[in-house]
């Protein structure tokens, strides 16, 4: 799952390059795009647009994980072991993402006695989609207290990552992902990924990393069981944590807030920028809450493709127009009411 970049600036020359070129696709894909946009603590959309079926997710879901994790971490942050981040990482994976967190651990000396800050190990979640953290933070949640947190949000519960690759690396995956269904493919997922924090515990324990399918095969098993979610779900959550004034809002919002401060350019725009992204292949998701500079209210919204085909999904990979396009939706009300124009039925 590759961590995506939320600047906004001038776009390469690509078939999807523009925001305007994302509300021409969005227009004529409708079965497999979900869009969803709410006003700064409102209760209803906007805006909603496409399918209403829940979709991949791909590294949004770490939003869920991240709200059941400030949740508990409220009453304390705790620190995690890096032994146990490092078992959980899986090379090749993450496009680099734990390698670079392990690069800013180090820089920011977020590292005492062989544990990393919590709150760290959140922003790496997300800043750096990296994999090994979320599924620490999974673990140490637990599968219980994250459901009842995507059951609030009406969406299905997130699993450990590394277990789900694990899965997919079994040369009979398909065949025991009809047998055995979602809820017990989840089931082993967790328990996968125990098992692989468990040995770095015991200490001396060679992982083994299976050989991943090919892209495509990824995408088809990215349709069948990666976590999934609604668009209209995860805007809600992003509205809900940018709103909140319980304590663990402020957790899950110094997480989200990579935008800010990361680029100097969204700093001059925007008062507040928050967002997470996920892609796998054929998939891309984006959930932002954005405030533009001197404005009384902000907006949350999310956009969620599947089934894209290679040539999109790589123009979308190399352009971010997706996001430019969220971005103006959010900030621009003559841009949201011509899109909302557009987009009626």
């Amino acid at each position: 799952m590759i961590a995506l970049a939320l600047a906004v600036w001038a776009m390469p020359a690509t078939p999807l390059a523009t925001a305007d070129d994302v509300l021409a696709y969005l227009e004529k894909n409708p079965s497999n795009v979900s869009l969803a946009v709410f006003d700064e603590g409102a209760k209803s959309p906007a805006l909603t647009y496409g399918s209403p079926d829940a979709f991949p997710l791909a590294s949004t879901a770490k939003a869920v994980v991240l709200v059941a994790y400030a949740r508990a971490a409220a009453s304390g942050v705790p620190a995690f072991p890096l032994a146990e981040l490092n078992a959980l990482y899986w090379p090749g994976t993450d496009g680099d993402a734990h390698e670079r967190a392990l690069a800013d651990w180090k820089r920011l000396g977020a590292v005492r006695d062989g544990k990393v800050d919590g709150a760290q190990v959140a922003r790496a979640m997300i800043d750096q989609s990296d994999n090994a953290a979320a599924d620490e933070l999974m673990l140490h949640v637990g599968r219980e207290k994250l459901a009842a947190v995507a059951g609030e949000f009406r969406v299905e519960t997130p699993c450990p990552i590394v277990g789900q690759f694990l899965q997919w690396g079994d040369a009979a995956w398909r065949e025991k992902a009809a047998r055995l269904g979602r809820t017990n493919l989840a089931t082993e997922a967790w328990e996968l990924a125990a098992r692989r924090r468990a040995g770095a515990r015991l200490g001396g324990v060679k992982l083994f990393w299976p050989q991943l399918p090919a892209l495509a095969d990824q995408e088809a098993d990215a349709d069948l069981a990666n976590t999934r979610g609604t668009a209209a779900a995860y805007a809600r959550l992003m509205n809900a944590v940018f709103t909140t004034t319980e304590p663990w809002g402020a957790i899950a919002r110094d997480a989200l807030s990579w935008p800010m401060r990361r680029f100097d350019s969204n700093r001059a725009r925007f008062d507040v920028f928050g967002a997470k992204g996920g892609s796998l292949p054929g998939v891309l998701t984006d959930a932002i809450f954005i405030r533009r500079k001197g404005a009384a209210r902000g907006r949350a919204a999310a956009l969620f493709f599947r089934r894209l085909p290679p040539d999109d999904w790589r123009a979308l990979m190399q352009s971010y127009a997706q996001q430019a396009f969220l971005v103006k939706l959010a900030t621009d009300d003559a841009y949201a009411a011509r899109v909302k124009k557009a987009l009626a039925p």
